[in-house]
């Protein structure tokens, strides 16, 4: 199996959860409250480019189920991912899933955490009884363009099954990892979420990137949410709480559609090209969602082509040394690499 168990007994967000449900968001409170020192979080940058476009969910397929056929609640599992990924400038080979259900991080030392939570809420298999809602996994692509994709397929909610016996509201969502950039997405598919206040910590679903998070909650480095329009939300560094926790304007103001991709974004071409290059191939606009201008600083037109975060040629052109439109509409919404000889790769983001 390729997938093991957490040596870890605890984690920050394990537990508030395990103690006592119930009141979880009041220790939640409490412990975010005592993290937040002022003067360590106010001067931190976001290291990441957000953008956010609509592109049609694939469940992934041929893939490897986590504890196939066992309902699951507040997991605590190791998961491979195939390759060397960065995040939020820990390197790491694995990630930890774990309570309340949707939290991944790799383990920095014995004491810290980069921890990201694509769905802040408390997760589990959408039946008390029969294994219905899979988290599962699995590493595309050839080395150096590998894409690992972790899927949560009709999860349910913890606090809509203990209330109201039911498990009427699920949610898909998947975490893709891009060898070949260190970028990483967070992919939302269906929902049959009508009732978010019954099913939510905070009336609303919350998106938390945090960088070295102390195990014992008492401090982190900092820690940002997506807040607002789900369709474009803004990155934000979390300064000041509401009593309950977030506050509705801190974090996102509805559920994310089907089709939801946020992109997060290293700036980094390729991880070969990770040192900075003079710039002699140039693109513009950066995000698009019918053509985009290119040049180069030579004087012959070269030949190009345009690759996919996977690394798969989805087109071939070729670049003058004047500035020309080239067409992109026929390119499915997402990240692309123009790619020449002699030149840095550059990258535009195709949108609907």
């Amino acid at each position: 199996m390729a997938f093991r168990r957490s040596r870890l007994a605890v984690t920050i967000f394990y537990l508030w959860s395990s103690q006592n449900k119930n009141i979880m968001k009041t220790t939640f409170l409490s412990i975010i409250l005592a993290a937040l020192v002022p003067g360590v979080v106010l001067s931190q940058p976001f290291p990441y480019t957000l953008t956010s476009y609509n592109e049609a969910y694939v469940p992934i397929n041929e893939s490897t189920t986590i504890e196939p056929g066992i309902p699951w609640d507040d997991p605590n599992w190791i998961v491979p991912i195939g390759f060397t990924f960065t995040y939020m400038d820990e390197t790491f080979t694995e990630i930890i899933i774990s309570a309340p259900g949707s939290q991944v991080f790799p383990m920095i030392n014995e004491q810290q955490i980069a921890v990201l939570i694509p769905y802040f809420a408390d997760l589990q298999n959408a039946s008390a009884v029969e294994f219905v809602s899979p988290v599962r996994y699995v590493t595309e692509g050839e080395p150096g363009f590998r894409i690992f994709k972790l899927e949560w397929s009709n999860a349910g909610f913890y606090f809509e099954g203990a209330e109201l016996g039911t498990f009427n509201n699920t949610i898909n969502f998947q975490v893709w990892f891009y060898e070949s950039t260190n970028d990483f997405d967070i992919r939302f598919g269906p929902n049959s979420i009508k009732n978010s206040d019954v099913i939510h910590f905070f009336g609303q679903p919350a998106v938390l990137l945090g960088k070295n998070v102390e195990l014992t909650g008492e401090s982190w480095e900092a820690l940002w949410s997506l807040a607002g329009d789900p369709s474009n939300p803004e990155v934000l560094l979390l300064t000041s709480l509401g009593e309950m926790g977030p506050s509705p304007d801190q974090i996102l103001s509805g559920e994310p559609a089907d089709g939801q991709v946020y992109h997060f974004d290293t700036g980094i071409v390729g991880v070969e090209q990770a040192q900075a290059q003079e710039a002699g191939l140039t693109a513009w606009p950066t995000v698009a969602a019918e053509s985009i201008m290119m040049r180069h600083t030579g004087t012959e037109p070269i030949a190009a082509e345009v690759l996919d975060l996977s690394g798969r040629v989805v087109a071939s052109w070729t670049v003058a040394a004047a500035s020309s439109r080239y067409d992109i509409t026929a390119l499915p919404a997402g990240h692309y690499v123009v790619r020449t000889a002699g030149f840095a790769p550059v990258r535009f983001i195709k949108t609907n």
